[in-house]
């Protein structure tokens, strides 16, 4: 995504149009549809459990009670989380897909 405004800018520069799309969060719609569909809507906030790898550590420390530790090694085991989980865990990864 660091080169998209260079990428916008060499469509238009070229008279042809850029296409893409993407998703975060398997149940939320593509982010096409805040460009086409809600294009006049105003949106303020977007709030979720945006990766499978909080969702998972969140879930097992409410419902299996268990540490943050625990359940980020349990993760990682089931192969949800990687070796290094911060840009997960910290919301890095969904917020450059955003």
């Amino acid at each position: 995504m660091l080169a998209f405004p260079r990428l916008l800018e060499l469509a238009r520069a070229n008279g042809v149009q850029l296409g893409f799309d993407a998703t975060v969060a398997g149940g939320l719609p593509a982010v096409n549809l805040g460009q086409r569909d809600l294009a006049m809507a105003d949106i303020y906030r977007l709030e979720g459990i945006l990766n499978l790898t909080s969702n998972y550590i969140l879930t097992s420390m409410a419902v299996r009670n268990l540490s943050y530790d625990e359940a980020l090694a349990h993760a990682q085991a089931a192969g949800h989380a990687e070796a290094d989980p911060r840009l997960d865990v910290e919301g890095w990864d969904a917020a450059n897909k955003l």
